[in-house]
């Protein structure tokens, strides 16, 4: 979708939905702000970034994945750049 503004953002479809990307000529402070997409085998995608070296956040010592009120798992990564990225257990994974 390009620069609608010229506010320096850069949007993307994605099927039905959109991201939208903020151009900054440095980067920014540490943030929680991040995207979220779900995975389907958590527990695998989970050990692959931890035995490939992937930042994960440890939320509980020696745990890189937390749990929601209704019991799904998530967990927090980081790319290389430093950005967060959320992976959401699928629903009845």
């Amino acid at each position: 979708m390009g620069d609608p503004g010229g506010q320096r953002l850069i949007w993307f479809a994605l099927g039905s939905k959109q991201l939208h990307l903020i151009i900054r000529d440095e980067p920014e402070s540490v943030s929680s702000r991040h995207i979220a997409t779900s995975v389907d085998d958590f527990d695998s995608f989970i050990a692959h970034l931890e035995n490939t070296g992937v930042r994960l956040e440890e939320p509980h010592a020696g745990q890189f994945w937390s749990r929601r009120a209704d019991g799904s798992r998530f967990a927090f990564c980081y790319d290389p750049d430093g950005n967060r990225i959320e992976l959401m257990e699928k629903p009845g994974s």
